[in-house]
């Protein structure tokens, strides 16, 4: 998943839109289209609420996929397809609690760029995943390919979202909006679909949808209703089990599906023909909703999202953390967060945010900053400058936004725990200090002096002294008469030595003389 710059629904009134078209590439045995993927940058940050720019802290588009591929071009129906990639968090903090969703899509050459393409399939492939700040993660992955799948051009567009509610590279409920994405053909298919949603028929209160638009918002109250066209291009009548799925925000999280709103029926479509999907909801509050279609038969299935709004006052947040962790006792470090209003693009209301900065075993407060005043459409963020006051390896970031009547509209904890950092780096500075804190390579457990270096040996300790009984004596030196009683015998004998020698020469020297005469 690639990333690149967008957010919120409910800043899309204040979003610069454009589009980027990849370029098309081509070898001798396939040709790519790669999907149009839209651009969006942001530029709706309301500073002025409190001094602070939240993109100051915040980048979306801060997580790559780094040569997202497939290992192939061409594939069968039921072939898997084997896909490359590693991610990168290039933000200047680590990241925690991390997913990768992929959405499978297969390209829509009948409705034209602004409609987007038909998604057929969508999974988590990663959830719960640490990043450590400019760590790179090398992640593989396979999808298998449909029995009932047509021939064409398909693609899997990844994301990266944090506690399945920050987005920081692409945005799964807004259509092109993706991180990263990387393309195949499927061959010796069917020529075509068993069915496909007519991405060209969806109608809001009877009117007709431009996808890549911004999205609808309605009057608290409002009844609405969607159309869509399930087309069947075969020459035999077909069915599907056509599934409709309301959720809060987005589809991120079970939790925010709103099961009273959703149901399930069957749809009969005659041969080269098509049927109306349709669902109506009245009694929705103020929020950004997503509303999932899908249908379902005989090995194929597909699917569509469709965002809208109503309008009021309901805050999120956009995103909420540490710059540094984790903490040894005297680090300084920011606890920061950006929050807005999410429903629509002018609405804005008294309310608070609260983001505390939490000891996860104790569940002791440390610290926390808060913002009371205007929630507007444009992004708040709060901060607060703190000094570790001890060393702290596992803490929770809880983050908590009310409305005007103190209702709370969200609550998300996000959970920074060192024991699942994955780096070298991190060992080297943080772990080896706990289990060996004098680093003489004997573990703290094991190590009798664990505040002095010592050796394995001497079971952390610092090897003894020497005893005088394990060292070699020195010689001592000898005293003035000790080196007279030895020097005296030493002369005595050197003087017999040179006596001798001497008449040893002259009784020689007579014998010479004698034999002369």
């Amino acid at each position: 998943m690639k990333f690149v710059s967008k957010i919120l629904l409910a800043l899309l009134a204040t979003m610069l839109v454009s589009a980027i078209v990849f370029a098309q590439e081509t070898d001798a045995n396939t040709e790519e289209l790669n999907p149009l993927v839209i651009d969006i940058g942001v530029g709706g940050t309301n500073t002025a609420a409190t001094g602070i720019d939240c993109f100051d802290y915040y980048t979306f588009g801060s997580v790559d996929f780094v040569f997202l591929h497939a290992d192939k071009h061409n594939y069968n129906p039921e072939e898997t397809v084997e896909f490359l990639t590693t991610i990168r968090n290039n933000n200047p903090y680590p990241l925690v609690e991390g997913g990768v969703f992929a959405q499978v899509y297969w390209l829509n050459t009948e409705s034209g760029d602004m409609q987007g393409d038909n998604l057929i399939d969508e999974f988590w492939l990663i959830e719960d995943l640490t990043l450590d700040t400019n760590q790179e993660y090398p992640l593989a992955f396979s999808w298998k390919i449909p029995k009932k799948a047509p021939n064409g051009y398909y693609y899997i567009a990844l994301f990266y979202q944090v506690k399945k509610s920050f987005n920081m590279s692409g945005l799964p409920f807004i259509n092109n909006v993706y991180g990263g994405s990387a393309g195949f053909n499927v061959e010796n298919g069917q020529e075509k679909a068993s069915f496909y949603f007519d991405r060209n028929t969806v109608r809001l209160q009877g009117a007709e949808q431009m996808l890549r638009n911004f999205s609808q918002s309605f009057k608290e109250g409002e009844t609405i209703e969607y159309k869509i066209a399930l087309k069947n291009p075969n020459s035999t009548p077909t069915g599907a089990l056509i599934e409709y799925e309301l959720y809060d925000w987005d589809s991120s999280q079970e939790t925010n599906l709103m099961e009273k709103y959703s149901k399930k029926q069957v749809l009969s479509i005659e041969a080269n023909s098509s049927a109306d999907a349709s669902i109506s909801f009245e009694g929705l509050k103020a929020g950004a909703y997503l509303l999932k279609i899908k249908a379902e038969a005989n090995m194929w299935n597909t699917m569509i999202n469709l965002r809208f709004s109503v309008e009021g006052n309901k805050g999120r947040f956009v995103f909420s953390g540490l710059d540094k962790f984790p903490l040894k006792k005297g680090d300084k470090f920011i606890l920061f967060s950006c929050f807005s209003n999410s429903t629509d693009w002018f609405s804005e209301f008294d309310g608070k945010a609260e983001i505390s900065i939490v000891n996860h075993d104790t569940k002791k407060v440390i610290d926390k900053t808060e913002y009371s005043g205007k929630i507007t459409p444009k992004i708040i963020a709060s901060k607060k400058e703190l000094t570790a006051g001890s060393d702290l390896y596992a803490v929770d970031v809880v983050s908590k936004i009310y409305g005007p009547d103190g209702a709370l509209d969200q609550e998300i904890t996000i959970a920074y725990d060192f024991a699942k950092f994955q780096t070298q780096e991190s060992y080297k500075k943080y772990v080896l200090p706990l289990v060996d804190k004098d680093s003489d390579t004997v573990l703290n457990e094991e190590d009798e002096c664990p505040e002095q270096a010592g050796t394995a040996e001497n079971k952390g300790c610092p090897a003894p002294t020497p005893t005088p009984a394990q060292t070699q004596q020195p010689q001592p030196t000898p005293a003035p008469q000790q080196k007279a009683d030895i020097i005296v015998p030493l002369i005595a004998v050197a003087s017999i030595i040179v006596i001798v020698l001497v008449a040893f020469f002259m009784v020689k020297k007579k014998k010479k003389s004698t034999v002369k005469k």
